[in-house]
């Protein structure tokens, strides 16, 4: 195909209507979204340009001065001097010095800095012999920077810089808010890394090199891509670790500054897998997640039940009693893992700083004491021994994580010391027929538990309690 073709265009446009069509392109394909289309544009634009120049030129060895207009910038000046007949001859297929298209140039090297070679940038800007004039070359830069604070195009450090230097705006005194082009290199640098064609790239600058770490970097990027779909979303939380990958990765993207992020990642999509991996706090993305899971465990014991009840089955009849212990099973597990992930949760509740709301801050300073007195009075009231003990062990255990937190233990001393928490059950003395009154045991065990939450207690309001005056 010619590159008039390409462009739209017959075989003999002139070089106005060449500029309209290539704009008129720019607009459907752009380089983040089709780097190889832009590519092939940009060949067919400048092939089309030099046969329409070529063919206009013809046997003409005299320049015609260029005539001044408010759309392009004159390189001739007042004071240059008249050239002479020998000076005023030029090649058979001479450039345009004359004049400067703003709107083209500033694609072209839009288009040629999302190449990511800054040396061959430089080049190229600078064998271009309409920027060799001051003027023309200050508001081609002006043009140009405009353009990339509006349009934030994905290209690499480098060739921004090297834009910047080359057309003076790299200095102290240009009036760029220093702050703003800082976030706006990480942008567009970010947007040049994350383009699907530069994944390798990507990769190797995060330092993943096995094959399932650039795997998961792909299934994170092409789900942070998409548009937000509920049934897509939890069908990929069924993936545990998911959410904390997404969270790994923008984390060493942005540094958790998510207004760095390009607009090709789909803001929902992140503030929804964010919350899912903030294990400080229980938000709809987590139930949402936890529900999915729980709904996918138990259609997979239904699944796994029927299986074993064809296989226990006489005659190709289902055994029920199979399905019923499979499909028990399924829900004694996740009834297991949901307790288990609440307890842990109040375990970080307690451990963490005091809500600043009136009331939950209230149940959090007050939550060990109640329990300890609702175990004690378990113990006092029921006729059976040890029938508070739960209750205690659960104070005490909320207590020591209050009293620990915040605390670096050498080793794996705080593991022993929950080791011994857990072994110091009056169960396991009774088992083991140990002869000790539970009672004794029962108020020493609270007295620990209590002890534990008021030092912590102290520990914390401490620092607003009043100078002492001396």
């Amino acid at each position: 195909m010619s590159p008039f073709a390409e462009l739209g265009l017959e075989a003999d446009a002139d070089e106005r209507a060449i500029k309209r069509a290539y704009a008129a392109r720019l607009r459907q394909t752009r380089p983040e979204d089709d780097p190889q289309g832009f590519q092939a544009l940009h060949a067919a634009y400048q092939a089309a340009l030099a046969s329409c120049r070529q063919r206009q030129a013809g046997p003409v060895r005299q320049v015609a001065p260029a005539p001044a207009t408010l759309e392009t910038t004159t390189v001739a000046t007042q004071s240059a001097p008249t050239p002479s007949p020998v000076h005023a001859e030029v090649h058979e297929a001479p450039s345009p010095v004359g004049r400067l298209d703003l709107g083209v140039f500033v694609q072209d090297a839009i288009v040629h800095a999302a190449d990511g070679n800054a040396e061959a940038l430089d080049r190229w800007l600078h064998g271009i012999e309409a920027l060799w004039s001051l003027d023309a070359k200050a508001q081609a830069g002006h043009a140009l920077v405009a353009a990339i604070y509006r349009q934030a195009p994905p290209m690499p450090e480098a060739c921004l810089e090297t834009l910047l230097a080359f057309f003076g705006q790299d200095r102290t005194l240009t009036g760029h808010d220093a702050m703003a082009l800082h976030q706006l290199r990480r942008r567009m640098d970010l947007a040049w890394h994350l383009a699907p064609a530069r994944r390798g790239q990507l990769a190797r600058a995060l330092r993943l090199v096995e094959r399932p770490q650039q795997r998961a970097l792909d299934a994170v990027l092409k789900q942070l891509q998409q548009p937000f779909r509920w049934w897509q979303v939890l069908l990929r939380g069924l993936h545990t670790g998911f959410a904390r990958e997404v969270a790994a990765l923008v984390q060493r993207l942005c540094g958790g500054h998510l207004g760095l992020l390009p607009a090709s990642l789909d803001r929902r999509q992140l503030a929804f897998w964010l919350s899912a991996a903030d294990i400080h706090a229980i938000g709809l993305p987590r139930l949402a997640l936890a529900g999915a899971r729980v709904l996918a465990t138990l259609l997979g014991s239904v699944v796994l039940g029927l299986f074993f009840g064809w296989v226990a089955g006489e005659d190709g009849a289902i055994d029920p009693g199979a399905v019923y212990v499979t499909v028990m099973l399924g829900l004694g597990l996740c009834a297991f893992v949901l307790a288990l992930a609440a307890w842990w949760q109040l375990v970080r509740w307690q451990a963490g700083s005091a809500p600043a709301a009136r009331w939950p801050g209230r149940l959090h300073a007050a939550l060990v004491p109640l329990l300890v007195g609702s175990g004690l009075a378990v113990e006092w009231l029921a006729e059976a021994p040890l029938a508070g003990w739960p209750v205690l062990l659960l104070s005490g255990w909320l207590a020591a994580a209050r009293a620990l937190a915040g605390r670096q233990l050498p080793g794996n001393l705080r593991l022993w010391l929950w080791i011994g928490f857990v072994m110091a059950s009056p169960v396991a003395r009774t088992l083991a027929g140990a002869d000790f009154q539970p009672a004794w045991f029962t108020g020493l065990f609270a007295a620990a538990a209590l002890g534990a939450w008021g030092f912590d207690l102290w520990r914390r309001y401490r620092p607003w309690r009043p100078a002492r005056v001396r």
